[in-house]
C-alpha cells in the first residue's frame, strides 16, 4: 500500500490525464468513509467491477488493508474499441500501467479478465471491506454485481454504486432498488455525491454517518433518504476542505486556511412592496472565499422590523448558477417576500452555508436595505 505523503496530490493532479469517469470528490468520499470503517477494525481486500483504464481503480488500490489484495474484474480488451488514448496499448496493459504510476509493485493485484455475469464468489476473496460497481449499467446485470458484492463483502464493509441517479442509466436504480427489496437490511444507504451511492453492508453495531460527522465535522453534507433510511448527500464537495499536501487515503487534515468572505452590494437602497407580495433586489456579489459558491451556498437575507425586531431569520434563496469561483463576481436578482402585514421593514443580506454557517457568524459584513409594505 502506497504511504507516500504526496500520493493524494500526485494522484488527483494526474486525474484528468487517465481516460474514465471520476470526479476528485468521489474518490476522496470513498476514502474518508474507508478511514470511519477502518476505525471500527474492518479493513481488508477491495473489489472493483468494471476498471476500465484505472482511474477510479488507483483510489481502491490505496484502500485495502495492511497485506491486502484488489480484485479487479473488467472483460478489457474485449470491449476494446479504439477508444483508447494509447494507440496500440490494450485497456488492460493501460490499466496495469496506470496503476504502476501510483504502486510499483503490482503484486498485490488480482486481474479477473471476464463478465462479470461470469464472476463467481469462489473467484474472490471472502475478505472484501470495499467495492465499487461500475460494470454493466443495465439492470440484471446490476443486480448480479449488487449480489456476488454483498456475498462477499464483510459485515460493515463498503459498496459504492458508480452512475446510480444518472438519467442516461436507469438500469442502475432500477437494479439496485429490486435487489434491497429482494434482501431488506442486507446493505444500508450511507451517502450520495458526486454520481455516486455509498452503502454500507448489514449487519453493523456502529453508526458509520455519525462517525463520519464526528470524524469529519469540517466537511458540509446534508441529511437526505434513500432507501427509506437517513443518509448524507453531499453538494459542496471534499476537495476545498481537505488539506491535500498534508493528507492521505488514510488520514485526512482538515485545510486551516479555509476562507468564508464576500463582499454583498446591493444595487438599491431601498425596496417597496404590497403584504404579502415578492419582490426582486438586485445584488452584486463579490466571492472573497477560498472555496467556490456553488450549491449549498447562496445569497439570502434577515427579516427585521424597522427599530431592530427579529421578524424571520431564515427567508428563501438565490443560488449563483454558475457556480461563482473565488474573486469572480455575479449580480443576482435576489428574491423579497412582503412581509404579512404592512409596516416599515429591514433586510439583512447574508451569504447562507446551508448546513454550516451564515457568513456573518464568520466575521463577514452583512449588507442594509430598507423595505416598506405598503
Amino acid at each position: 500500500m502506497s504511504r507516500n505523503a504526496k500520493f493524494l496530490s500526485s494522484y488527483l493532479d494526474a486525474l484528468p490525464t487517465i481516460p474514465g469517469w471520476l470526479d476528485p470528490d468521489a474518490a476522496l468520499m470513498f476514502m474518508a468513509y474507508n478511514q470511519v470503517i477502518a476505525a471500527e477494525g474492518i479493513a481488508g481486500d477491495v473489489l472493483e467491477i468494471g476498471v476500465y483504464h484505472g482511474k477510479s481503480a488507483i483510489t481502491m488500490a490505496s484502500l485495502r488493508g495492511p497485506k491486502g489484495r484488489f480484485y479487479a474484474v473488467d472483460l478489457f480488451d474485449d470491449l476494446q474499441s479504439g477508444d483508447s488514448v494509447d494507440e496500440g496499448v490494450g485497456m488492460k496493459a493501460a490499466f496495469l500501467h496506470n496503476l504502476g504510476r501510483f504502486f510499483p509493485k503490482l503484486d498485490f493485484v488480482e486481474v479477473i479478465s471476464k463478465s462479470s455475469a461470469e464472476l463467481t464468489p469462489d473467484e474472490l476473496s471472502k475478505n472484501i471491506a470495499f467495492c465499487h460497481i461500475d460494470g454493466d449499467h443495465r439492470a440484471g446485470p446490476t443486480y448480479k454485481d449488487f449480489a456476488i458484492s454483498c456475498e462477499v463483502l464483510r459485515p460493515g464493509g463498503l459498496l459504492a454504486a458508480d452512475d446510480y441517479f444518472n438519467p442516461l442509466f436507469p438500469g442502475v436504480g432500477e437494479g439496485a432498488v429490486r435487489f434491497g427489496l429482494d434482501h431488506p437490511g442486507a446493505l444500508i444507504p450511507l451517502a450520495i455525491g458526486f454520481n455516486k451511492a455509498l452503502f454500507q453492508r448489514g449487519p453493523v453495531d456502529f453508526d458509520a454517518n455519525r462517525a463520519f460527522a464526528e470524524a469529519f465535522p469540517y466537511i458540509p453534507r446534508h441529511v437526505t433518504e434513500l432507501w427509506e433510511q437517513p443518509a448524507f448527500l453531499f453538494l459542496s464537495g471534499l476537495v476545498d476542505f481537505v488539506d491535500i499536501p498534508h493528507s492521505t487515503p488514510r488520514r485526512f487534515e482538515s485545510r486551516a486556511e479555509l476562507q468564508l468572505q464576500a463582499a454583498i452590494e446591493p444595487q438599491l437602497d431601498a425596496l417597496t412592496t404590497s403584504p404579502g407580495q415578492p419582490v426582486n433586489l438586485p445584488v452584486r456579489v463579490v466571492n472573497r472565499s477560498s472555496i467556490n459558491f456553488s450549491w449549498g451556498i447562496a445569497l439570502s437575507y434577515h427579516l427585521y422590523t424597522s427599530n431592530g425586531a427579529l421578524v424571520k431569520w431564515d427567508n428563501g434563496r438565490c443560488i449563483f448558477d454558475p457556480p461563482l469561483r473565488p474573486g469572480e463576481q455575479q449580480v443576482v436578482n435576489l428574491g423579497v417576500q412582503g412581509p404579512p402585514t404592512p409596516g416599515r421593514y429591514r433586510l439583512e443580506l447574508d451569504i447562507v452555508w446551508d448546513g454550516v454557517t451564515w457568513f456573518k457568524d464568520k466575521g463577514n459584513t452583512t449588507a442594509i436595505v430598507e423595505l416598506a409594505a405598503a
